[in-house]
Order: C-alpha cells, then sequence, then structure tokens
C-alpha cells in the first residue's frame, strides 16, 4: 500500500528546511554586530523566532511515521534497513567531510566516534543524532499510541518537561526525552486530525501566538544581552513551539489554495532537504573563512552576500538533482 502524499507536509517541510539555513546564516552576525543596535535587534528577533524549526521537523516525522504505517503493518526490519539507508549512511559520510574540512583548521575536539554518535563535529548534527534515536524507538512508541494514544501523548509531555527543566546539561540537546513530546504531537495530529478541530479557533492561537513570540523574544533578548534571568524559558519556549507548530500547518495547508507554485517547488526542495541539512553549514564555513575574508566586507555585506550565496546554490543543487532525475526517467 502506498502513502498518500500530503501536500501541506510537502510545503511545511521545505520550507523548515530554507527556515534552519537561515538561523545558521544569522549566526555570524549576531556576534559581529554591535548589540542593541537596530540590526542586531532585528537579526536576533529573527534567528530565535525560528527556534521552532527543528521541534517541527521532529513533528512531521512523528506526523508522517503514523501517517505511513495507519493501514499498514509495521515490518521492523523493513524499517530499520530503510532508515540505515536514508539517514544513517548519508550522516556518515558528511561527518567524515565535515572532520576532513575541520580537521584542516585543526578545530577537532575529541575522538570520531564520539564526534559521529554525539554529532559533536557540528552543531546541527544534533538533530540527527535525536531522530535516530526516535527512529529505534518508534515501534515501541507506535504500538503503545495505537492502544493509549492519550496516555502516551501525557507521558510524553512529562518527560520532555522534565528534560528540559531539569536536565539542561552536558548532552541533554541530544537526549530524545527532549524532543519525543513533539513527535507524539505529530502522531497524534495524524490521528485526530487536529487541524480540522482548530481551524474555526485559528484567529486567536494566531494571535495568542504573536503575544507569545514578541514576549519570548523580548524576554530572550533580556537575558543574552542585559543579563536578566529568564526564569519560565524551558515551559513559554515550549509552549512557543506547540503554537508556532499550528501556526506554521496552518500557514502549510492554507497557502495551497493559491499558488501551485509553492508546492512545485517545495516537491523540489523536498528531494533533497535531507543533503540540504547535513551540508549547508559547510557551504557557510567555506564562505565565512576562506573565501570572504579576501574582500574585506562589511558584516552586514558578508550577510547579504552569505545569504544570496547559499540560497542560489541550493536552488542549483534542487534544479540539479530534478533533472538528473528526469534524464533517469
Amino acid at each position: 500500500m502506498k502513502t498518500r502524499k500530503l501536500p501541506q507536509i510537502t510545503v511545511m517541510n521545505a520550507a523548515l528546511c530554507l527556515f534552519v539555513v537561515f538561523i545558521h546564516i544569522t549566526f555570524a552576525p549576531l556576534s559581529e554586530l554591535i548589540p542593541k543596535s537596530v540590526p542586531h535587534i532585528l537579526i536576533f528577533a529573527v534567528n530565535k523566532s525560528l527556534g521552532f524549526c527543528v521541534p517541527a521537523f521532529i513533528f512531521l516525522s512523528g506526523f508522517k511515521l503514523f501517517k505511513s504505517y495507519e493501514e499498514r503493518p509495521l515490518d521492523i526490519k523493513r524499517f530499520f534497513d530503510r532508515r540505515f539507508k536514508k539517514i544513517v549512511i548519508p550522516y556518515f559520510f558528511a561527518v567524515l567531510i565535515y572532520i576532513f574540512y575541520f580537521g584542516t583548521k585543526g578545530w577537532l575536539e575529541g575522538g570520531f566516534f564520539k564526534m559521529l554518535i554525539l554529532g559533536t563535529v557540528s552543531a546541527h548534527f544534533y538533530y540527527i543524532v535525536v531522530l535516530v534515536q526516535l527512529y529505534l524507538l518508534f515501534p515501541l512508541v507506535f504500538r503503545l499510541f495505537e492502544k493509549h494514544s492519550r496516555t502516551t501523548f501525557a507521558v510524553s509531555l512529562l518527560l520532555t518537561l522534565f528534560c528540559v527543566i531539569f536536565l539542561q546539561t552536558g548532552y541533554w540537546d541530544r537526549f530524545f526525552g527532549t524532543y519525543i513530546f513533539y513527535f507524539v504531537l505529530g502522531m497524534y495530529w495524524a490521528k485526530c486530525d487536529l487541524y480540522a478541530r482548530l481551524k474555526e479557533k485559528l484567529p486567536k492561537i494566531c494571535i495568542v501566538y504573536v503575544l507569545i513570540l514578541i514576549y519570548h523574544i523580548f524576554r530572550l533578548y533580556l537575558s543574552e544581552c542585559a543579563g536578566r534571568i529568564y526564569e519560565m524559558f524551558p515551559v513559554i519556549n515550549m509552549i512557543y513551539i506547540v503554537f508556532a507548530i499550528i501556526v506554521f500547518y496552518a500557514a502549510s495547508e492554507e497557502v495551497l489554495r493559491y499558488s501551485p507554485r509553492i508546492m512545485y517547488l517545495s516537491r523540489l526542495i523536498g528531494k533533497c532537504s535531507y543533503s540540504i541539512y547535513l551540508y549547508h553549514l559547510l557551504v557557510i564555513f567555506v564562505l565565512k573563512y576562506d573565501i570572504l575574508p579576501h574582500f574585506g566586507l562589511s558584516v552586514k555585506r558578508e550577510f547579504f552576500v552569505t545569504t544570496a550565496t547559499v540560497y542560489a546554490l541550493i536552488a542549483v543543487y534542487c534544479l540539479t538533482v530534478h533533472f538528473a532525475g528526469r534524464k533517469k526517467e
């Protein structure tokens, strides 16, 4: 049985991929612009407002996996074999490439297996480490969810709350418990069609989202730039992420009515999204440390050049993969 493609998920996945790239593009300006200046505040606000992207990716994983096995049996061996080929093997080669590049710069810390298992060779690999753990647990979580969906949902919420409040040390951000709520939320959303239930309340949800976003960004800025403690950060951050997922899902659903081109572009990006995630930071590093220093650009110009170059390369890569696929057909 072939799983029905869900266009809103395709759109959401593509947009999240592009947003994650922008999060990493904005890292350099945040550390180089003058704190409390208008450009710094704007970049900070955009960067932090996109902090829901990785949990949203995990939400999509839970959603898609539930839809895939909602009406067909879960073949555990085939499931693991497919994920190993699609996720683990490309990740392994990406780690080797990053190790080679960082090794030439003298930036490496720790042994090979630590960098591979914990994803420490590059900051964004923590997502892959978490995703692999969730895939390993999926057969068990799926069985529990089939029998006790509400209990599984509640337990996942409590586990993630516990992790984000009490386990913010060491490699807590690479522990599945920190993100399992969003994974189960995706499953619960797919099972209960939560969008249909929330659709009538979307205007109010959007207003609440904007208010939470403003408060959240304001408190984060005070915390990072003025040293004021953001005591309720773990809880408010989770609330913000949930509202952001709802609003972003709704936006992905509604935009399909008006723009077939967005659907077409989303499919192009979706085919390449995992490779883009793996290698976009390497491109940013090469630009920042090997190419752009030769031009003596200001921080602002370097930011604009990096943004234009990275997204142009993504466009070329997606089109190349697309046309290469058509030739094979």
